[in-house]
């Protein structure tokens, strides 16, 4: 029986990052790309940077940086996307997407200043709690990049229970950071940017165990999956990480592996 070539339904998901569009029947993939799937910001109508991959019948668009929380995206799907056996949509539509988020906290940077020069990084924050929101925040999740638009993030790290950190292991520069609360898979907004200056005593990082040697540079804190290992007592011969999330390699002038003491 003939079934009509079109979109049956679309998702999102805050913290995959991802829209995901089914269709009726399984994707062309030379057909789909950022000139048949845009996705835009609905009241700037700024274009939103997304990686396009196709599962069969799904097609998703992973964003480069993260969704704003309950904020409305525009998505547009140009005539010109095909099934594999070359039906076409029939029209173009459009959707109102939003990426929700029960969290309505709004957290404010108290320290460092903005544009303030530090040789110790500590940083301090506060958060507003919505009146009409219940939820209680379980952490905070904080970026240090190099530029505003956070593509270059040098630090990332989750803090549980308190409303401060003391980080090491920068380089003398300009950073910038923002905060945000977060809860079971949900977050908030992003705090105001703020920038800061480090100069001088900041740029040797402390250790990550007691038996580790110090070493120059910064450190990147990333999730790692064990993607194959050597048997028990055997010498491998090289190691296969995988990060997270990808990472800018030019920035990355070694990786250090350090055997854990349990």
């Amino acid at each position: 029986m003939y079934q009509e070539f079109n979109v049956l339904s679309i998702s999102t998901s805050l913290l995959e990052k991802k829209v995901s569009i089914e269709f009726s029947l399984d994707v062309n993939e030379d057909t789909v790309g950022l000139d048949t799937l845009v996705l835009a910001e609905r009241a700037s109508s700024k274009i939103v940077d997304t990686k396009v991959s196709v599962d069969r019948n799904v097609v998703e668009l992973e964003l480069v940086d993260w969704p704003i929380p309950n904020t409305e995206y525009l998505l547009k799907v140009q005539k010109g996307v095909s099934s594999i056996v070359d039906d076409e949509l029939p029209d173009s539509l459009q959707r109102n997407l939003v990426f929700k988020s029960e969290i309505t906290s709004v957290v404010e940077v108290l320290s460092p200043a903005d544009h303030e020069e530090i040789n110790e990084l500590l940083i301090t924050w506060k958060e507003t709690q919505d009146r009409s929101s219940e939820n209680l925040v379980s952490s905070y999740y904080l970026e240090i990049a190099l530029e505003n638009a956070f593509y270059n993030v040098v630090k990332k790290t989750e803090v549980h229970g308190k409303e401060d950190i003391k980080l090491s292991g920068l380089q003398d520069g300009q950073y910038f950071l923002r905060v945000r609360a977060q809860k079971d898979g949900q977050y908030g907004p992003w705090s105001d940017t703020v920038t800061f200056i480090v100069s001088g005593e900041n740029k040797k990082p402390g250790s990550v165990y007691e038996d580790e040697e110090e070493f120059e540079g910064p450190i990147y804190e990333e999730e790692l999956t064990i993607v194959a290992s050597p048997v028990n007592g055997e010498s491998p011969g090289s190691f296969l990480i995988e990060f997270d999330e990808e990472l800018d390699a030019d920035m990355i002038q070694e990786i250090v592996v350090v055997r854990r003491k349990f």
